[in-house]
């Protein structure tokens, strides 16, 4: 009789210790209080112009390239900013997107999905492809493109 009661109370503060456990582990989901170092998700992608030319000389008449963009098999035109190089914390300042040159270790951990608070530069074309450093709200988020 004591033997069963004994289990009984161990097995109530293993039933206390998991729900414990998983009130903890539902606040840090929601509230991040244990990990400061989590991104919010990148929602900086927009759309830089309705209509792009849609052949090759009316792009090159506007000064754009004509050109397959990253993995695409269609040729398409990209054209020019006039912001280029223009200092920026968020891509809403920019014509095309705001990027950023980060150093090895600020790469890493941008790749790990950690917090790298950055300035950046309006990028030189409005379309932009491949593996690159968006900047939004001077938060810096490595993504690819293609």
């Amino acid at each position: 009789m004591i033997i069963i009661r004994l289990i009984v109370k161990i097995v109530q503060f293993l039933a206390l210790i998991f729900i414990l456990f998983l009130v903890a582990w539902q606040v840090d989901q929601k509230f991040h209080l244990f990990t400061a170092e989590k991104l919010e998700p990148f929602n900086g992608f927009k759309t830089v112009l309705d209509e792009f030319p849609q052949d090759q000389k009316s792009c090159e008449q506007q000064q754009g390239q004509w050109k397959k963009l990253g993995l695409g098999i269609q040729e398409e035109c990209n054209l020019l900013t006039a912001d280029v190089n223009q200092a920026c914390a968020d891509s809403e300042e920019c014509e095309g997107y705001c990027l950023a040159q980060l150093s090895e270790p600020e790469l890493l951990k941008a790749q790990q999905n950690k917090i790298v608070t950055t300035n950046g530069y309006c990028s030189e074309w409005l379309k932009v492809v491949g593996c690159q450093v968006f900047v939004q709200n001077s938060v810096a988020y490595y993504v690819c493109i293609d």
